[in-house]
């Protein structure tokens, strides 16, 4: 499966929302339409305030079945209270058995009204939303059990994290428990794109003996759950080390989600932090820089990521042409 260039961009959903591109662009091959995006991804200039949520507690009793309008939603206390969240689980598309060990989830002991994402992904979601559906449909039709996606790439600033923040917000808009997962080891910053300030990512919380769900921050709004990181508190002698934990947590996880979507920093680093260890991804999105990336590039990256045993692979063109005017 492709991802290729086209150079127009269709009309927006919501003009009054969208902002003319001025950057790069990630394309579909079936309808010839691009999706603006960028690596930068400016913080909001306040972050979102998080509640501490280790208490029983229940689920939202319902999700807004469109994206919102406004990069920003703050929902009150009591519009998240209520009855068992129950629509991710009817639509959830993959197959997977059930185990009486993978009953209980982890409970996410954090809770926000709402993340504070970048307005660019959500301009891209609200005009290039069939895009990203048709992307995880074809990934989820070639394995039917498909539902940890890395997304990755030759070099930084690509585009890789707001795609993959675009991905995971997607899939939630659909209903689908979604967890999106920092897991770029030397430049995480998915925590710092959502608007939130936390405690303790992923990788703290071994040494501190804690349980997953005390990294684990949720949506009030939508059915979608960040796993963050703070690259800072690694040093380099832990990368293999940090890689082998998150693939444990990410097979912990799997159970209680319908898609995963890893920011996995670029694939020679997915690669050689797995020299002994085979990633717990389904299947991988490489992002190629069209301005920048030689096809000798996507080739190295594409046999870094079969050579550590990712065999679904899939390419999203970035920075491409646009058309004048």
């Amino acid at each position: 499966f492709r991802l290729d260039h086209g150079d127009w961009m269709p009309t927006p959903h919501n003009p009054q929302l969208f902002v003319a591109p001025s950057g790069p662009a990630i394309a579909g091959e079936a309808n010839r339409t691009t999706i603006d995006a960028s690596e930068t991804i400016a913080r909001s200039e306040t972050t979102v305030e998080m509640r501490n949520e280790s208490r029983p507690h229940e689920t939202m009793a319902s999700l807004a079945p469109q994206i919102a309008t406004s990069p920003i939603v703050v929902a009150s206390r009591g519009d998240v209270r209520g009855e068992e969240h129950r629509a991710a689980a009817s639509s959830a598309p993959a197959s997977t058995a059930t185990k009486a060990s993978e009953a209980i989830a982890p409970r996410p002991a954090w809770e926000v009204d709402d993340f504070r994402w970048p307005t660019l992904t959500t301009e891209l979601l609200l005009s290039q939303g069939t895009i990203f559906d048709r992307l995880l449909k074809a990934l989820r039709e070639r394995n039917d059990s498909a539902k940890v996606l890395g997304v990755t790439g030759s070099r930084s600033g690509d585009g890789r994290s707001t795609l993959a923040i675009c991905l995971a917000r997607w899939s939630a808009s659909q209903g689908h428990r979604t967890l999106l997962v920092d897991g770029d080891l030397l430049r995480g910053s998915l925590a710092f794109a959502a608007g939130v300030d936390f405690d303790r990512g992923w990788s703290d919380l071994e040494g501190q003996g804690l349980p997953v769900g005390e990294g684990l921050i949720r949506s009030a709004a939508t059915p979608l759950t960040l796993l963050p990181l703070d690259p800072r508190r690694l040093d380099e002698g832990e990368y293999h080390r940090s890689a082998r934990r998150l693939d444990t947590l990410l097979a912990e996880l799997r159970p209680h989600f319908d898609w995963i979507v890893v920011d996995s920093g670029t694939a020679e680093e997915l690669a050689r932090f797995h020299l002994d260890a085979i990633p717990s991804l389904d299947a991988a999105v490489v992002v190629r820089n069209l301005q920048v990336t030689t096809p000798q590039e996507l080739e190295a990256a594409q046999r870094h990521l079969v050579g550590i045993g990712i065999r679904q692979l899939a390419v999203a063109e970035n920075f491409g042409r646009r058309k004048a005017g």
